[in-house]
């Protein structure tokens, strides 16, 4: 109990004291922290005072720290890039956490690996760098993503005295990193990476700090994944667009086909029964092949994946390459074009292929050949077995040839070549 009549002076004294920590108190209600309140004498009105100061202190830190998470929330969503997204918060993020790098890193593999995507440092020369990937079974970050807080460690170069296996942290002790703070990255109740801020200075983390770090994890954990998802559909859209280029590339070669056929019919070229049954039965085929290809562009898991299904079963190799001779013939035929055929005496009777892949992949060739080849010349189709194993089909050309600079674009997307 206070006694507030001990001398003439202490009630003054004491009612200006219990004044100014009311309106300390209401200032603090109105947001405003910034507040001074006597701490003198250091009586127990004294100390209420020192306590209501350092309470207003961390009120004031974390408001603004809550402050300046919202302002970051909504400069980091305007962004959709994840790039973009992790560059924001490289320039922003100071004004809540201390650090010196910022590196940013994805759960693959089921979980079972984490890869470095991006990191960006006040340094130069970093050793730990974008596409680095360790393990996560028997890592300690294995403990961060069970826990779900933020790890702080303080002194790398203790820690990697304690931990001489973890090549990490070998790595960024070799940056000269001291401190780091790792937060983890969920979205929707699933662990999907980390994020980690490094300082060249020790002890630069306090546990005071967990909570605001908890809170930046989860503001970015949202943003990364929206980013995310955005570069996933972008990714799709790009998928699709290369699938539409491969249909309008190789339908065109069976539907040529099936134009070269209906002019010999129309033409009076297959004057006899028997050929004009062989010449629709020829197009059905080609019509079938061109719905198959169809078919596969409309599977929206090939898409998603990247990859077409192939159907694989035991082909008979002469035969199948005897029917592509014949279509290649065909194809020819407009520019005076023949084809011949060369098989090795050592070619299996059957291979195991996915027949309308290979005869896909044997009539672009073709078509590329006639294309680029003097009419009166001949185009080779040659197969034959590797004493490696497997079987090589090849199609040769009379044509200019590939220069140095096209075949480096060989296997690049719709790169049109003069050979």
């Amino acid at each position: 109990m206070l006694y507030l009549w001990a001398s003439p002076e202490m009630p003054m004294l004491y009612d200006a004291r219990l004044k100014a920590f009311q309106d300390a108190a209401e200032a603090m209600g109105r947001g405003d922290f910034d507040i001074a309140v006597p701490t003198d004498p250091p009586d127990q009105v004294g100390e209420l005072g020192r306590v209501l100061q350092e309470l207003a202190h961390g009120l004031g830190r974390r408001f603004t720290e809550y402050e300046s998470l919202n302002a970051l929330s909504r400069e980091l969503n305007s962004g959709v890039v994840l790039e973009e997204v992790l560059e924001r918060i490289y320039a922003s993020f100071r004004r809540v956490i201390p650090y010196d790098r910022i590196g940013f890193a994805l759960l693959e593999d089921g979980g079972r690996t984490l890869r470095a995507h991006w990191a960006k440092m006040e340094y130069a020369n970093p050793s730990l760098t974008k596409g680095y990937s360790a393990p996560m079974a028997g890592s300690s970050l294995q403990r961060v993503l069970e826990t779900r807080r933020p790890r702080i460690l303080n002194d790398l170069r203790a820690y990697l005295v304690e931990h001489p296996q973890s090549a990490s942290t070998r790595l960024m002790v070799d940056e000269g990193v001291l401190s780091s703070l790792t937060c983890p990255l969920r979205v929707e109740g699933r662990s999907v990476g980390f994020l980690f801020f490094s300082s060249r200075y020790a002890r630069t983390y306090e546990d005071a700090h967990v909570a605001t770090f908890l809170q930046v994890a989860d503001t970015v954990s949202a943003i990364v994944e929206k980013s995310r998802l955005h570069g996933e559909l972008l990714r799709l859209s790009a998928l699709k667009n290369i699938f539409l280029g491969m249909a309008a590339h190789d339908l065109r070669g069976p539907l040529c086909d099936i134009v070269s056929y209906v002019d010999l019919l129309q033409s009076g070229a297959i004057p006899d029964e028997p050929g004009r049954r062989d010449a629709l039965g020829d197009m059905a085929r080609i019509a079938e092949s061109a719905l198959t290809l169809v078919e596969s562009l409309l599977d929206v898991t090939a898409i998603e994946s990247g990859n077409v299904r192939l159907k694989v079963r035991p082909t008979p190799v002469r035969a199948f390459m005897e029917k592509v001779r014949g279509v290649g013939e065909l194809m020819g035929r407009r520019k005076g074009i023949g084809v011949t055929l060369e098989t090795a005496p050592n070619l299996p009777a059957q291979f195991p292929m996915d027949p309308d892949r290979v005869e896909q992949a044997l009539r672009n060739l073709l078509s590329n050949a006639f294309k680029f080849s003097k009419p009166g010349t001949r185009v080779l189709m040659t197969a034959r077995a590797p004493a490696a194993g497997g079987l090589e089909l090849a199609v040769r050309d009379e044509g200019p040839g590939l220069s140095e600079s096209a075949r480096l674009k060989l296997f690049q997307e719709f790169e049109p070549g003069a050979a």
